[in-house]
This record gives C-alpha cells, structure tokens and sequence, in this order.
C-alpha cells in the first residue's frame, strides 16, 4: 500500500473561515473503487469524481481518500488533485522549510480540462488562516497555491510571511507543489 498527504485550505461549514485540513489517501492493487471517508456535500462528492476521472485513476488500484468531516464546496478540487497525482507518482513534496508537515498548501476549483478556477470566499478563508497561523505558529505554512482568478481578491490582503504562488493551471499547480 501507498499513502499520500497533502494540505488543502479547506471549507468544513458554510458558516466560517477556511481550515487547514489535510487530505489522506492510499492506494494499493486492487479493482479500481474509490472509497471516500468523511462527510460531505453533494458538490463536494461530485468534485471527487471529477478528479478521479481528469486524473484517469488506474483501475489496477483501489484507492482511499480520507476527508474531513463536513466538506463543502469545490475548492479543494486542487489539492484533491495535487494529493492523487503525488500518490499516483509516488512524487516527494517540496518543503522549503524542512518542516515535517509541509510549508505548501493549495485551495482551488478544477474542471474537467486541468484548468484552476476561482474559489468563493478565498479572502475570508486566507483572513482565517492568519489567525490560526499566527496563534498555532508550529504549522511552518509559507506557500499558497491558489487560482489566479482570485488575484485581485488577494492582492488586499497582507499576510506576512505567505508566499502565494497563483496558478491557471494542474501542471503549473503540479510545477509549484511537488519536485
């Protein structure tokens, strides 16, 4: 079996800002089910199979995605993708802070085609996130992938330290995620 973890900027209620939650997933021989662990939306299963099939998962394998709880929205059709993509390639994260979680993270709709689009709330979700970085120091997160739609929305913000790495694409995403 093979696991895999990447780590998404994430919408688990409707009602408030973003959290960083990671997506896990394995994958080991099989007959090609996905099993999905967690609950979620409608919108949020169907971008699962989205992914699954812009990614063309190998039916030699099963795989299990684990999610958290409560998932809403499209958003984290990017790093759903980032994480299979890593499985399925058994890439190496960059870290650029030798942190043992990670410094990268990446929120973002994807459609059929591999192209990024923009995600609702992005501005609320990167103000959330710089209340919890700054009271949980510890997660080392530096990086933000996120769509170059929300250029305009995040160019407001000044979060000190995220580095935000924008992205129209899954192989520019792919470029900047892993090594």
């Amino acid at each position: 079996m093979i696991a895999h973890q990447t780590t998404g900027l994430l919408l688990v209620r409707d009602d408030g800002p973003g959290m960083v939650e990671y997506i896990v997933s394995t994958m080991q021989s099989g007959e090609g089910v996905i099993n999905i662990k967690g609950i979620m939306t409608e919108d949020a299963y169907n971008t699962i199979q989205l992914v699954a099939r812009y990614l063309d998962l190998d039916a030699k394998y099963d795989y299990s995605i684990a999610i958290p709880d409560g998932l809403s929205g499209v958003s984290f059709g990017l790093p759903l993708a980032l994480n299979i993509y890593g499985l399925q390639n058994k890439k190496k994260l960059i870290d650029r802070r030798d942190s043992v979680l990670g410094s990268t993270f990446a929120t973002g709709e994807i459609d059929r085609n591999g192209q990024i689009h923009g995600v609702k709330g992005l501005k609320e979700k990167a103000e959330g996130l710089k209340e919890k970085v700054a009271a949980a120091k510890f997660l080392t997160i530096s990086n933000l992938i996120c769509p170059f739609e929300n250029k305009d929305e995040l160019e407001s913000l000044d979060i000190e330290g995220l580095n935000i790495i924008l992205v129209e694409n899954f192989k520019e995403a792919v470029e900047a995620y892993y090594l």
